[in-house]
């Protein structure tokens, strides 16, 4: 019979049934400080992981995962692929040709990357992020990134001029290149490549870039992106000292590890906020006990033992935890699942840019709600106030009822 009575009593104190109104008040308050420090972190999670999965799956399309490159062009660089596609963890490897320069429009000018490829040799998913427009570049023509474009005031068809320094040689500084290319289309990827990115046919790259047929190097696509460093290392030992090995922990490593470095502070940040709010729990529930004082007395003068009334009181916690972290997930998934949806919709109505890609790596709000992290984050703030709740129960059961009935 005494399990039944724990739990109903327990039961009956969550839902405040008694006479005093408290009891209510403070349980609801609980609940909704648990609901919303959940809640919370589920969706700064999400969003966090968000930013990560970003970083994947559209700055590492634009960005190689290995970066094979020699001064002067690689020469026999189909053979170089072969090697490097029998490697274990390779999936693919395309040649490619970089420059630096200005991109011109009549009086307005900025200073680009030119990136040189063969549409018929180029890695599926950089295709598919620079649009259907690119398996058409003709040999004078490029695609420029639309933010360029607005920067510059360019459309499709419009004319522009390329130049890019050629250092010196002989000891006298070589005039820079200089070539006009019509603007073939126009692509957008979200991210801050498309501050400076224009992407042109590989054998006009090489020609701006003073290179004979060879290409400057190879793009290299991994299997899994995080093996790059280890990857480099091993190819930068036995690959001539000619030939430079890059990865993109070099140009984007630090983006990797503030994004990583972000989600575990502000992940414990919020984390924090569960916490006060589970600890909330005990601050309340010992004003609940103060205020059941007598009633506590006159169950231990029935029989109640301290143990079955601390009983009673982990079970109101428990109750407490269970709901704040369950009306937690149900507010916090929906948000995290809508939150970049709602953010474009605010930034529309509002005429605001929240994100931009000349500042932030990417220019929109990202989310990747993992329910792993749903479970976790339930669990915690479920265990946070079951622990909480043991000092207030101890509290109860250090009740004694010849004080507290003594004026009865």
């Amino acid at each position: 019979m005494a399990e039944p009575f724990v739990l109903w009593l327990g039961r009956r104190y969550f839902a405040g049934a008694e006479r005093s109104r408290l009891a209510s008040f403070l349980s609801a308050l609980a609940v909704l400080g648990l609901v919303a420090g959940v809640a919370l972190l589920i969706l700064v999670l999400a969003v966090m992981n968000g930013f990560e999965r970003a970083l994947r799956e559209r700055i590492l399309v634009l960005v190689p995962h290995l970066e094979l490159s020699q001064a002067g062009g690689l020469e026999g660089w189909q053979g170089v692929r072969r090697e490097l596609e029998r490697m274990a963890g390779v999936e693919e490897a395309h040649p490619f040709t970089r420059v630096y320069g200005l991109l011109v429009r009549g009086t307005r000018a900025t200073a680009v990357e030119v990136l040189g490829l063969d549409h018929d040799d180029v890695e599926p998913v950089l295709a598919a992020a620079l649009g259907p427009t690119f398996a058409r570049l003709g040999a004078d023509e490029v695609l420029v990134s639309k933010l360029l474009a607005r920067r510059l005031g360019l459309e499709p068809g419009a004319r522009v001029a390329l130049i890019v320094p050629r250092g010196s040689a002989g000891g006298r500084e070589l005039p820079p290149a200089v070539a006009s290319f019509a603007v073939a289309g126009l692509f957008e990827t979200h991210t801050a490549e498309d501050q400076a990115l224009v992407v042109a046919p590989l054998a006009a790259a090489g020609r701006l870039a003073g290179l004979d047929a060879a290409p400057q190097g190879l793009r290299v696509r991994l299997a899994e992106p995080f093996a790059a460093r280890h990857l480099s290392r091993q190819l930068a030992a036995i690959l001539p000292a000619d030939l430079r090995v890059g990865d993109w922990f070099e140009s984007h490593g630090n983006l990797f590890e503030a994004i990583r470095l972000s989600r575990e502070l502000v992940g414990l940040l919020v984390f924090l906020v569960v916490a006060i709010a589970a600890f909330n729990v005990a601050a309340m529930m010992v004003m609940g006990v103060a205020d059941k004082r007598p009633a506590i007395a006159i169950l231990k003068t029935l029989g109640a033992t301290p143990g079955e009334v601390v009983a009673v009181f982990l079970v109101q916690g428990a109750l407490i935890g269970f709901f704040g972290s369950l009306l937690g997930v149900a507010l916090g998934a929906p948000l995290a699942w809508a939150a970049p949806r709602l953010a474009a919709w605010l930034q529309e109505t509002l005429g605001v840019q929240f994100l931009s890609a000349e500042i932030y790596p990417i220019d929109y709000l990202p989310s990747d709600l993992r329910w792993g992290d749903v479970l976790a984050v339930a669990g915690a703030g479920f265990a946070l106030t079951l622990l909480a709740t043991l000092y207030p129960a101890w509290r109860a059961a250090r009740v004694r009822p010849a004080r507290e009935l003594r004026y009865e």
